[in-house]
């Protein structure tokens, strides 16, 4: 009976007749082992990679179909942008030697923006001033009130874009989709007291 190393002689080096394969040098044999099992290991890993290759091409193929619904689907978005997205500034303007602050709100694809009237940065003949405004509505947190302290402009820039002030905005831009003009907000129903 053949054992199994006989077959796996037989089947890798078959090209060999076997009456001069018996004659080979154990260090012949060695290293024809070597080359097979190296050969065998190349095959195999080339097969991987075609695999691999073929899976990753049905992969860009699924991602372009789901690129190209989301372009579709975006374009609802394009809309939805169009009427609500805005960013908001502050700016500032001079009369008669004193600076005074507006809440600017703009969208990017509609026309005039909306003003909110801030005031002046310190309070004069007792009204509040927008900074000291900002510091008593913040009055609880430690955090926003290092901020404002340190650039209140930023910190309101910053607040109002991505913070909650922008959801309050929001909501008025919600409701007014059509003209920016027509949203109803002071710096008192922003930032109440």
């Amino acid at each position: 009976m053949k054992s199994l190393e006989d077959y796996k002689k037989k089947r890798r080096f078959s090209f060999i007749p076997k009456e001069l394969y018996d004659e080979l040098d154990d260090k012949v044999l060695d290293k024809l082992d070597d080359y097979r099992e190296q050969y065998r290991k190349c095959v195999l890993k080339k097969k991987k990679i075609d695999r691999i290759n073929r899976d990753l091409q049905k992969e860009k193929d699924n991602f372009k179909i789901l690129e190209r619904e989301l372009i579709d689907k975006g374009q609802f978005l394009d809309i939805l942008k169009k009427d609500f997205y805005f960013v908001v500034s502050v700016t500032r303007y001079k009369v008669k030697g004193n600076y005074y602050y507006n809440l600017c709100i703009s969208r990017v694809s509609k026309g005039n923006p909306k003003n909110i009237y801030l005031g002046r940065e310190y309070g004069l003949k007792g009204r509040i001033g927008i900074k000291e405004q900002l510091l008593k509505h913040y009055k609880n947190n430690k955090t926003f009130k290092k901020e404002i302290e340190k650039d209140w402009r930023q910190f309101l820039k910053d607040e109002c874009n991505t913070g909650k002030t922008y959801t309050k905005i929001m909501r008025e831009v919600i409701k007014n989709p059509l003209s920016i003009k027509e949203i109803k907000l002071t710096k008192d129903d922003l930032f109440p007291i």
